[in-house]
């Protein structure tokens, strides 16, 4: 469970595909990874709400949450999708 339990995962890379809308705390999730780098996808529909997900993020939204915990972040929007890749060192 993401949203009660620690994460530690170790190892150099976290894959997080389509998850993170579904967590009502992905800050929990996100500052317990100790992986290096993140590869994610996050759509970014804004508010055209999915009744699955607990937060609707939008471009700058998602942006901003991952950079909190991942300040290296690349990305592009592909049909209303964020695909990044994200580092806590260069």
């Amino acid at each position: 469970d993401f949203e009660t339990e620690a994460v530690d995962f170790g190892g150099d890379l976290t894959v997080s595909i389509e998850t993170i809308e579904h967590l009502a705390n992905p800050e929990f999730f996100l500052e317990g990874l100790r992986t290096a780098s993140l590869f994610f996808t996050i759509p970014c529909y804004g508010d055209k709400a999915n009744k699955f997900h607990k937060i609707e993020y939008s471009e700058e939204s998602a942006k901003e949450l991952i950079e909190r915990f991942f300040p290296h972040l690349e990305y592009r929007m592909e049909n209303g999708h964020m695909i990044g890749i994200a580092t806590k060192n260069i």
